[in-house]
């Protein structure tokens, strides 16, 4: 393999590889519905949630949803995950979206 286009974490990966570090699953399909069970739960939207924010943040939340091309609840329930995480979370200023 043309190791010269590939970027650093890839030539890791391959180097690796090449070390013998990476061994096949037993029982591959088994492995592979246990983790696209685990997908799907993550993306299952199943609670209702009501939440009150200043009218500041909420059009700042509509104006990047906006520059997104997403609806602003879509925009909410990709960012609310992120803000049980400390370095994502000061990475948002979502009221301060465009100006």
């Amino acid at each position: 393999m043309n190791s010269d286009k590939l970027d650093k974490e890839e030539t890791k990966l391959l180097a690796m590889y090449d070390a013998g570090e990476w061994h096949s699953v037993a029982e591959v399909q088994s492995e592979t519905a246990r983790y696209r069970e685990a997908a799907r739960a993550t993306f299952r939207k199943d609670k209702r949630v009501n939440i009150r924010i200043s009218s500041k943040d909420l059009t700042g939340l509509q104006k990047r949803a906006i520059m997104e091309g997403i609806p602003y609840q879509t925009l909410i329930a990709t960012v609310s995950p992120l803000c049980g995480c400390p370095q994502r979370a000061a990475q948002i200023r979502v009221g301060h979206v465009g100006g």
